[in-house]
């Protein structure tokens, strides 16, 4: 990507500053902050998808979806969930494929002979004729974070097409880890009770994660009685699952 090719000086300024501010992001008002340069640099509407098993939704099965709205119509989003229209979501259905920038009427081309699909067809109605997705997977390779990129006039030059390429894999990011702190808040788990449920995770013992955090095995299990009852948990394997679930910890 040449960003001196087909971005200004500005351009460049305010992509570092955003970068800058997806790094130190940890709440949504920061979150809608960068979303807002994002919308006004690309003269769009925005909607942020995490699929938590996207191969399940390529497969046609259950799986779970996280969503944030910054400016998509929010009975559309209802109606795009209650119904489940996710399933034929062409363009994230193409970059879950290749990871590449999509935009909504090419896959429509090449996937759906010209047609357009229900989302397009309900989209329109609201003067929303066309986008771009883009995203990030996790290291894992199951979880699927993509960011629609809405407009009633699509800007597909080629600094649009920068922009959306630097920018949206660190909202992406951004998004995942306040959503992260906001689960540790609603569970009210500790630093320590986090690292304990790491190790557990990896199959240790109390006694070796003991040894490994330098604290008494007493503590050690202290912490995880304290995770248990947190996460509404019998014991320790279902402690780890729940942690898992809502991204308290990872593989």
């Amino acid at each position: 990507m040449n960003l001196k090719k087909h971005c200004s000086l500005n351009d460049t300024i305010s992509f570092l500053e955003m970068i800058n501010a997806c790094v130190c992001c940890d709440n949504h008002k920061d979150l809608y902050q960068i979303v807002d340069k994002l919308k006004t640099l690309t003269h769009s509407v925005c909607a942020i998808l995490t699929y938590s098993e996207y191969m399940a939704v390529l497969n046609g099965s259950t799986a779970e979806i996280h969503s944030a709205n910054f400016g998509f119509p929010e009975d559309f989003l209802r109606r795009y969930f209650a119904k489940k229209l996710f399933k034929n979501d062409i363009p994230v259905m193409a970059f879950s494929k290749t990871f590449e920038l999509q935009n909504w009427r090419e896959c429509n081309n090449i996937y759906n002979e010209g047609k357009q699909n229900r989302i397009d067809e309900e989209l329109k109605a609201y003067g929303i004729r066309d986008g771009w997705v883009y995203g990030v997977r996790d290291f894992t390779r199951t979880k699927l974070t993509t960011i629609s990129i809405g407009s009633g006039i699509i800007d597909a030059t080629d600094r649009t097409k920068a922009i959306i390429r630097m920018i949206t894999p660190h909202i992406a990011e951004a998004y995942n880890r306040v959503r992260k702190v906001e689960n540790l808040q609603q569970y009210h788990l500790t630093k320590r009770e986090v690292e304990v449920l790491n190790w557990l995770k990896e199959g240790k013992t109390s006694w070796e994660i003991s040894r490994i955090l330098k604290i008494s095995q007493r503590s050690v299990n202290f912490h995880i009685d304290n995770a248990k009852n947190k996460l509404n948990s019998t014991n320790r394997t279902q402690a780890v699952a729940v942690a898992l679930g809502a991204e308290l910890i990872t593989l």
